[in-house]
């Protein structure tokens, strides 16, 4: 609908108003379903998506976000010859809008890792809606100890990764090898599994929880523990080859213990490098050099949980899960400080786990937890108050 004008002043400028209305705001908070809690989630327009995690069965859960009512009971998930597929602890998840299917990275039962799919539009009257496994591991090469032990899924442009971790062996194959999947093709990356540049000797590797990942600057970071320590790897996209620089760089004491690396950013949002969430926050340029931690960062930004996922970034502001504290922690590269309204303690739960934003609602941030009434919830990434619906912007027209 075209606004129409308010008024002109006297320099012959006219104003116009306009009304913007997003989604209707979703309910504040509840709780999973089934007994699992899941980790991440998957939001369409009116649902809320997880997978149960560290499991030895696929189970997937949706609540209305209206009410947080279930849309059905949680279902488990096996493919047509009635294999069953491990979830890690770290299940994150993508949703395509246009179909409704939902994707996530877990291991068959004969040890095979690769991404599943979920037709939710057949789930209110299918108990098993499975519609594919694409698998991007050879048979026996993915560990399936009851638990998967892939990475939390990594995604740049349409390529989604994730490391297929085999303690106490080298990288080689597609054993400590980033996995990839197209999300435009719905198949394979060509040419994938992809190298990972780490020291010397065999990968050790927990799955409870596996070490971390994430998309930081279109490149794809990655920890492992190997003989000579803990140690970041990084994977270009736009190569497929470890990234320019002094990569693998070392870490201390990193792997597994605390979350997922973040942005380090400036004060215009642009990425800079990484930055760990260990309390001191030691933070690496792109080519994995050591810089200088931002001397506000540490502040807003204390030791998290290794059970964390990656950081959510609007604008020069980092939003970081904090598991050890129940919170979502805020740095705002613009001031140096912890952003306005933040960390902001989320009550009714415990182990909050990741930050997710919503597909809708762009100032929408939810959380998943691993326990409490309010399991999951979502926030409003200014305010810190209730996700709800902004209108009456104004401008002048030129």
């Amino acid at each position: 609908m075209m606004a129409a004008p308010q008024g002109a002043s006297a320099a012959g400028t006219v104003t116009y108003s306009a009304t913007q209305t997003i989604p209707v705001p979703p309910a504040s908070t509840y709780a999973g379903s089934g007994g699992g809690d899941g980790w991440a989630i998957a939001l369409s327009s009116n649902a809320v998506y997880n997978v149960f995690h560290h499991s030895s069965s696929l189970t997937v859960g949706c609540h209305l976000q209206s009410d947080g009512s279930p849309c059905w009971s949680p279902e488990t998930i096996t493919d047509g010859d009635g294999h069953q597929f491990a979830t890690s602890g770290h299940p994150g998840l993508w949703l395509d809008q246009s179909t409704g299917k939902l994707y996530v990275y877990a291991t068959r039962d004969d040890s095979t890792g690769g991404v599943v799919c979920i037709d939710t539009t057949e789930a209110a009257t299918n108990s098993d809606p499975f519609c594919g496994f694409t698998p991007l591991t050879a048979v026996g090469d993915a560990p399936d100890s009851g638990i998967s032990g892939l990475s939390e899924p990594v995604l740049v442009g349409t390529k989604w990764y994730a490391v297929n971790y085999v303690s106490g062996s080298p990288a080689s194959g597609d054993k400590n090898a980033l996995l990839c999947f197209d999300l435009s093709t719905l198949a394979a990356c060509a040419s994938q599994p992809f190298s990972l540049s780490f020291g010397a000797g065999d990968i050790s590797a927990d799955t409870y929880p596996e070490p971390q990942a994430a998309s930081i600057g279109g490149l794809v970071i990655v920890a492992a523990t190997v003989d000579s320590g803990d140690q970041l790897s990084c994977f270009d996209p736009a190569t497929d080859q470890t990234c320019a620089g002094s990569w693998p760089t070392n870490v201390s004491a990193y792997v597994s213990q605390y979350g997922a690396p973040f942005p380090l950013i400036s004060s215009t949002g642009a990425v800079q490098g990484l930055c760990l969430p260990t309390g001191s926050d030691p933070c690496y340029d792109l080519s994995g050099a050591s810089v200088a931690t931002p001397s506000g960062m540490t502040g807003a930004i204390p030791a998290t949980s290794g059970w964390n996922g990656q950081a959510f970034v609007l604008g020069p502001r980092v939003y970081v899960p904090d598991g050890n504290d129940n919170a979502v922690d805020c740095y705002d590269a613009s001031t140096n400080a912890s952003c306005a309204n933040f960390p902001k303690i989320i009550p009714n739960l415990d182990l909050l786990y990741t930050v997710n934003p919503d597909p809708q609602r762009p100032t929408c941030v939810w959380v998943n937890s691993d326990n409490g009434s309010g399991q999951i919830q979502n926030f409003d990434a200014y305010t810190g108050g209730a996700c709800g619906v902004r209108s009456g912007c104004s401008r002048p027209a030129s």
